[in-house]
């Protein structure tokens, strides 16, 4: 049974662990001394624990989960390096999906894509608000 008092409560609960992780998010990442990382942490393109933990999960070449997927094999600062070089291109729709994705020639090898082809180009799928989803290595294998 809804009581007023305790819905508001538990609001305001959730809304100071929400903002407490966003700051533990935050710091989690400053730890790389990434130059400009305030960039992943813009409205119109975010970068939140989640998402990064879903892309070293599925694209970082040490775990070994799904094998065929696109592999980064540069380090993780770098990865977080070409993501937030990434907002500078332009956003394309994705097909069927409602997101967007960018696409950075990086012009140095950042991996393999998901055909096991050595890869110069990182694509990141965002949200239309702007919340990264995945990047990968290479351009989006349909």
């Amino acid at each position: 049974m809804y009581q007023e008092s305790q819905w508001i409560r538990m609001l305001f609960l959730l809304s100071d662990t929400s903002a407490w992780l966003k700051d533990q998010q935050k710091d989690l990442f400053n730890q790389l001394q990434l130059s400009g990382a305030k960039h992943l942490f813009r409205h119109n393109y975010y970068l939140s624990a989640p998402a990064f933990a879903h892309i070293i999960e599925r694209h970082y070449h040490q775990m070994v989960r799904h094998p065929l997927a696109a592999k980064f094999t540069i380090p993780i600062p770098d990865i977080l390096h070409w993501i937030k070089e990434a907002a500078t291109q332009n956003v394309q729709l994705l097909p069927t999906t409602g997101n967007y994705y960018r696409s950075l020639n990086t012009q140095t090898s950042i991996g393999y894509d998901c055909n096991g082809a050595p890869a110069t180009v990182i694509t990141v799928i965002t949200t239309p608000a702007g919340l990264i989803q995945t990047a990968f290595p290479g351009i989006i294998c349909c």
